[in-house]
């Protein structure tokens, strides 16, 4: 069949029993034709004689998805190639094999070995590849632990996208649903995940991606400003009490919150630690952070005192795990419920654990510590000439910090006194004076 097609005459083809295709009477260009289904989908083809004498059809997309004019451009796109010797067929097939979610599978085998990589990878699946969360506790030689399970949803995200397609329009509209459902740090996150991936393929030239469409995508992008990065909670006097009493009956979790308030280190720093990374400066313990553990790339040392030792000492150890915080032995415990759990036990909440960072270097310089020893204690980097020639490890200067620290924390923990515990004192009187000393002593009474 031949006519020439407009857009009323698009929208005029019914189905018929039977596939048939309407050829364009007009050479705009040659070959343009619409296929209608026996379902009743439209379809705008190409089809055009390629350089060695055969037919190619080129198949350029649903009447609903493209409009006629975007239809025609599409045709002699395709044509070029085509005189070209190029394959339109061959560059789609390839496509359809280079979607997000093959690139995003290829990136989460890059993210096994690398710090915070399962945070990545759940925004990535959670976010971008429409996968529901699912967990179960199981039980394997002998050992029982909670295993998660990721199945495709109804939200496909941009899963069947393919990759060299994607658009920063694409990203910025899926940012806008994750930021109206979840709120704008959950953006931050999914925004973080996706351009880690697709900067990871423009630079290795994975499933074709040549630039990455989310490299200049920065958190304003997601609606969040400098003040709303910048937390400011330090925990005060009650609720450090109330934290450090509740986490005394939370496990393992517990242990971890104490460590993190006595050493105030980066919540991953010890949730990963090993028991192959402790080490030793003379008789005193140290965890020794590896540089690809650690945030500045480099090896951090913290200092372990007596009562860390004691802490870490309660620990429950599994043969054959390295780990030092963990439930099972199969891989480090986390957090979030356990979190959960502490904050409904102590009546604290609005805090993360990084909080606890915040709070033990505030608590360091309002007791008096040396500024410089304290960021050494939180690994902060050193600065200008600083950086280039002081390449001590400042143990002993880090050692005394948190050691004088931990001794305001213990003071901090006595209960607060009360009417209870605290005694009376009687005035005592003293043997009788004389009028001459009674007169003297009305000479410097105070007024009032």
């Amino acid at each position: 069949m031949q006519t020439e097609i407009t857009t009323s005459v698009v929208k005029s083809l019914r189905p018929d029993g039977q596939r048939y295709t309407v050829w364009c009477t007009e050479e705009n260009p040659a070959g343009f034709g619409i296929r209608v289904r026996k379902s009743g989908t439209k379809t705008y083809v190409l089809l055009a004689r390629t350089l060695s004498g055969g037919q190619s059809l080129v198949t350029l997309g649903r009447t609903g998805a493209l409009s006629l004019p975007d239809a025609r451009k599409a045709a002699w796109a395709a044509l070029s190639k085509i005189q070209k010797g190029e394959s339109p067929n061959a560059e789609k097939k390839a496509l359809s094999s280079q979607t997000f979610g093959t690139l995003a599978t290829l990136y989460m085998e890059e993210l096994r070995t690398k710090r915070q990589g399962h945070q990545v990878e759940g925004y990535l699946r959670r976010e971008w590849l429409g996968e529901v969360p699912s967990r179960r506790r199981i039980t394997k030689d002998g050992r029982t632990f909670w295993q998660t399970t990721w199945t495709p949803g109804k939200d496909r995200g941009l899963r069947d996208k393919p990759a060299p397609l994607i658009t920063r329009e694409d990203i910025l509209a899926r940012l806008n649903i994750v930021r109206a459902t979840r709120g704008k740090f959950a953006a931050r996150h999914a925004l973080n995940s996706v351009r880690q991936a697709l900067n990871w393929a423009a630079e290795f030239n994975i499933c074709g991606v040549k630039t990455s469409p989310a490299a200049f995508l920065r958190d304003k992008s997601v609606g969040l400003a400098g003040k709303d990065m910048r937390r400011q909670r330090v925990l005060s006097d009650d609720e450090i009490r109330a934290v450090w009493r509740a986490a005394s009956d939370a496990g393992v979790f517990g242990v971890l919150v104490k460590v993190l308030l006595l050493s105030g280190q980066r919540r991953d720093d010890w949730r990963e630690a090993r028991y192959s990374e402790l080490g030793q400066d003379g008789d005193q313990e140290l965890l020794i952070v590896p540089s690809a553990r650690y945030k500045t790339n480099e090896t951090h040392e913290v200092p372990i005192t007596p009562l860390m030792s004691k802490l870490l000492g309660t620990l429950p150890r599994f043969v054959g795990s390295d780990y030092i915080f963990t439930l099972a032995g199969r891989r480090p415990i986390t957090t979030s419920r356990h979190k959960e759990q502490l904050d409904e036990a102590s009546g604290v909440s609005s805090y993360t654990l990084h909080d606890l960072r915040r709070t033990a270097r505030t608590r360091m310089a309002e007791i008096g510590v040396d500024d410089a020893a304290a960021e050494r204690v939180l690994g902060h980097a050193l600065s200008g000439v600083h950086k280039t020639y002081n390449v001590s490890k400042h143990r002993k200067q880090k050692r005394a910090a948190i050691e004088t620290w931990e001794a305001e924390l213990m003071r901090l923990l006595q209960p607060p006194a009360t009417s209870d515990n605290v005694i009376s004192l009687q005035r005592f009187a003293g043997p009788a004076k004389t009028s001459a000393q009674s007169a003297a002593a009305d000479r410097y009474r105070m007024p009032g």
